[in-house]
């Protein structure tokens, strides 16, 4: 492709005010510049001369970015809380054949709530870091000995689950996380063996729901 260089380039379509709320309002939903600018119907080239001359759309920019960034931090919240406690559904093959469905949760995730909106559930691991002559000294973290001694036992739930990823359930699939539990399918040919559906357990011992 031949370019004249001595043929004046043509001016850029302008920016409505209308344009530019547009591109903002994509940017706070989509959090990428490229693409709010497509769908606010503002081309690239145009954005970054219209950027070049007014100092305030970083400014717009820099906060619309940050309400993409809360939002996502919400999103990833309300997935976390949905597999910790609620759970998620996933089907279960007896023999090759879907049967069912089965409740699974993640005592990974679970334990990472906790330990966010509990204080009793954080780690106790004390760290003095005290540089003196070069030397870095960082206490141990408790044993279960001595955690026990300090804090005291906390309650052990009632194991009433099994193994996700694992059994006849499964239909030959490899094993699920670790972290993973599953309270057992709903309905179907499945096995009369398999537990009944248990949620997370609650304060006390009772079942959460």
């Amino acid at each position: 492709m031949n370019i004249d260089l001595a043929k004046p380039m043509p001016s850029l379509p302008p920016i409505t005010t209308e344009k530019l709320d547009q591109y903002i309002t994509q940017l706070a939903l989509t959090g990428k510049k490229r693409r709010a600018a497509m769908l606010a119907l503002i081309e690239p080239h145009s954005l970054w001369a219209y950027r070049k001359t007014h100092s305030d759309l970083a400014e717009r920019e820099a906060e619309a970015l940050a309400f993409y960034a809360e939002w996502i931090v919400e999103e990833i919240e309300e997935a976390m809380f949905n597999r910790a406690i609620k759970g998620v559904t996933e089907p279960v093959f007896y023999e090759g054949i879907k049967c069912g469905h089965k409740r699974v949760y993640s005592d990974r995730l679970l334990a990472l709530l906790a330990k966010r909106y509990i204080p009793e559930y954080r780690d106790h691991l004390t760290v003095d870091a005290n540089v003196k002559a070069g030397v870095l000294v960082v206490n141990t973290p408790l044993t279960v000995q001595e955690w026990e001694k300090q804090y005291g036992t906390t309650g052990t739930a009632i194991d009433a689950t099994v193994q996700s990823g694992t059994g006849a359930d499964s239909g030959g699939r490899p094993d699920g996380p670790a972290d993973d539990h599953s309270a057992g399918s709903d309905s179907g040919p499945c096995p009369d063996s398999q537990p009944e559906a248990t949620g997370p357990v609650g304060p006390g011992g009772n079942d959460a729901g």
